[in-house]
């Protein structure tokens, strides 16, 4: 399943339910669903449904997931449509900005790329990463701890984040933008260490929107 980086409200758009394991609880509780009654309509184990919905098994199967789903009447979509994904917020494509935990926007993702490990989107803001990646742009994010160089991530730089290629060397990580108007942001061992500086995930997809 996604696995979103911010616990999140009730999201709806349309009748589709955008779902994390405390959100499915949440629901559950909400239509006064008990795991005994849940393990009665799925064929699901009391013990394997308590471990989905506390978030001991972070990724619940797609097929658990389609059963549990259609008896507490949530809608994820199908095999042709996939999941859909909520945009949570905007990071800055120039100087670092808290990304935003309010869902401005929906993408969807299949169900492949789904099953493959925990994606969130996030929608740019400024040109830092331009030409490539411009402000408005949508940017689909697999959560990770680590990239290669040169590869684009969304960082973290204390409480705030940015997307931005990354560079690891013995000294320090450099944070460098595609845009040659912004300089790259260097720091040290020392400061990655206290700020910390650290990948929260690696950009695999942009969608771009138009820029006119």
């Amino acid at each position: 399943m996604l696995f979103c980086i911010y616990d999140k409200k009730k999201i709806e758009k349309t009748g589709v339910m955008i779902l994390n394991n405390i959100e499915l609880n949440r629901i559950r509780e909400q239509k006064k669903i008990s795991y005994t009654m849940l393990e009665q309509l799925t064929g699901i184990t009391k013990s394997t449904l308590q471990r989905y919905m506390t978030g001991s098994t972070k990724k619940i199967p797609h097929n658990s997931l389609k059963v549990i789903t259609e008896v507490l009447g949530v809608a994820i979509g199908d095999d042709n449509t996939g999941y859909t994904l909520p945009v949570l917020g905007e990071v800055k494509g120039g100087l670092p900005n808290i990304a935003e935990q309010e869902i401005i926007d929906y993408e969807t993702v299949p169900h492949t790329m789904a099953d493959d490990g925990d994606y969130f989107a996030l929608k740019i803001s400024g040109n830092s990463m331009a030409p490539r990646i411009n402000d408005g742009d949508i940017v689909i994010v697999k959560r990770q701890s680590d990239v290669r160089n040169g590869e684009v991530a969304i960082v973290r730089v204390g409480y705030e984040a940015t997307c931005k290629k990354v560079y690891q060397y013995q000294v320090g990580v450099s944070l460098v933008s595609n845009n040659s108007e912004f300089p790259p942001m260097f720091y040290s061992q020392e400061q990655a260490e206290k700020l910390p500086v650290t990948v929260i995930g690696k950009v695999v997809e942009l969608r771009a929107r138009n820029n006119f």
